[in-house]
Parts: C-alpha cells; structure tokens; sequence
C-alpha cells in the first residue's frame, strides 16, 4: 500500500469490549461500524485486548461476525478475558489458544509511515513459558533488525517492559 510511506496519518485504538452474548457482539459491530465511519481518514484500527469476556467458542464467532462491521484495516490484541475459558477446562489456566484460531498471533508487527507498531501478548498468565520465551526471542530479533531510531509505537493489554526497545529506537 504506497500510502503506509506516508508518515501523516491517524489511527483508532479501543480497547476491551469484553461481552459475552450475542446482543453484545451486535452493539460491538456497530461499534465497529461507526468506527469506520469516524471523519480525519485513520488508516486502520486496532483494538489492546479483552476482546470477549471469556473466550468460549461461542464468543469469538459473535466477535468474528462483529468484525465483518469494520472496514479499516483491523488489528487485534489480546487481554486476558479472551481466554478465561480455559480455567474450566483441563489446562487450569487462561490461555491464547483461542484468540489464535479467530485472530492469529497473539503478537506480530508492521510498518506504516516511517513508524514501527508492535502488538505484544504480556499476558503471561495466559502462555506457557515455551510460548513466552518464543515471543522474547521474536521481539530480540525485530529489535536488532530494525535500523536504530526507528520510531516505535508499542501496543500491549498489558504494562510491558520497554528498556529494551529503548535502548535501541524511540518508541512514542
């Protein structure tokens, strides 16, 4: 897309619509809906986490259906609630499993106008420690691949340690 080089341009950022029936993924897609509509021409949309409120199956189809509403560029975080669930089942912890099959990774990045966005999962209650360790060594590797200074703009549901980041570019 030629015009990710433009560095002037705006963005929406929500965040927890946590619902767990389906008249609550309805009032999200017209959420959604008047998001898209929103004046100034953002670019794209993303939403830091707590997505639905527990994370059963039943949740993310409303959600993925809410979704279809959006006509922005769409970004997804994951928050805790998204995979409560799994409390109740044989893990005994929350987990991203889900997330993961609406959504994708429960961490990523990419470019747009000069400025690096990285969406990042410190939601460790929620992944394993191969799963946390696999997403340090990821972020390791896009700090160093990354010309220093690069303008970062870091999303996460929740506070995250940036020295790292720090230390190399300029998050803001």
């Amino acid at each position: 897309d030629p015009r990710s080089l433009d560095r002037d341009f705006r963005f929406v950022v929500t965040a927890d619509s946590q619902f767990n029936a389906k008249s609550g993924g309805d009032l999200l897609a017209a959420d959604f809906a008047q998001i898209s509509r929103i004046t100034g021409s953002p670019r794209f949309h993303f939403i830091c986490g707590d997505l639905t409120m527990t994370g059963w199956i039943r949740e993310w189809k409303w959600y993925a259906e809410a979704r279809k509403a959006m006509t922005l560029r769409h970004y997804d975080l994951f928050g805790g609630h998204g995979g409560n669930y799994g409390r109740y089942t044989r893990l005994k912890r929350g987990t991203v499993h889900h997330f993961n099959l609406f959504c994708g990774p429960s961490y990523y990045s990419w470019r747009q106008g000069g400025r690096h966005f990285v969406m990042a999962d410190h939601v460790h209650s929620h992944t394993t420690g191969k799963q946390q360790a696999r997403q340090r060594k990821w972020m390791a590797k896009l700090i160093g691949m990354l010309k220093p200074g690069t303008e970062i703009v870091y999303a996460a549901h929740y506070p995250s340690p940036l020295e790292e980041w720090r230390a190399r570019h300029k998050v803001v």
